[in-house]
């Protein structure tokens, strides 16, 4: 299993690859943006409260985005936050 911070650095070099800015706050926060606006989201590793155990990343108002190693998701549905509306496809600018 992992720890929290591995699970912070798999979920900063998800974003990294489809052309996001992550930086790895904390070991259970990440900062995500497009690099070139100013969305900005802070995500962060909570446990479930039912089992201590599962690990989910949430958005900043406390909503489960995923599991804690669906990296490559929470990379996905990260950009429709972060990445400006106006921005063809909704895809980060490096990728474009």
């Amino acid at each position: 299993m992992f720890e929290a911070h591995e699970f912070a650095r798999h979920v900063a070099e998800a974003c990294g690859a489809i052309g996001l800015q992550a930086v790895v706050l904390a070991p259970t926060r990440v900062r995500v943006s497009d690099g070139s606006s100013c969305q900005v989201e802070v995500i962060k590793l909570e446990a479930d409260a039912s089992d201590a155990a599962r690990l989910y990343w949430c958005w900043s108002w406390g909503q489960r985005i995923a599991p804690a190693d669906g990296a490559d998701r929470v990379a996905e549905l990260v950009s429709r936050v972060v990445v400006p509306a106006g921005n063809p496809a909704n895809v980060p600018y490096s990728k474009r």
